[in-house]
């Protein structure tokens, strides 16, 4: 069973890339927020992390998965090892991220830290 991604709002974080407040249906108390990791070119599935929880979702399809909620934080290694449960954007849903995702940061547009999102103009669905 996949469980629904609601998209409460989105914004800019430190690094300039993606930030989704988000919520899923049947697993999460509250909402969230999650930061995307930047996009390379040709890349169509998405990293984000919360400081609970780490994942992912197809920009195609729209399904992903999450992990389970750590207290310390979630790493790739939970995400490659640990507990996971699918999840699912709704169309409306999906188009929010696409569009977060090409608003944000150009690649080196960060002055702080040199940032490599070059594929956010090019999701191509």
């Amino acid at each position: 069973m996949n469980h629904n991604i609601i998209l409460i709002s989105v914004g800019k974080n430190s690094l300039g890339t993606a930030n989704l407040i988000l919520k899923v249906e049947g697993k999460m108390r509250k909402e969230q927020s999650f930061c995307v990791y930047p996009i390379s070119v040709g890349e169509r599935e998405i990293k984000i992390q919360s400081d609970t929880r780490i994942g992912t979702i197809d920009l195609k399809t729209g399904k992903g998965i999450l992990t389970k909620s750590y207290s310390g934080g979630a790493y790739n290694h939970h995400l490659m090892l640990g507990e996971k449960f699918p999840i699912e954007c709704n169309t409306e849903t999906l188009n929010g991220i696409i569009e977060a995702i090409r608003k944000s940061s150009k690649s080196g547009e960060n002055v702080v830290v040199h940032i490599m999102n070059e594929g956010k103009d090019l999701i191509n669905l």
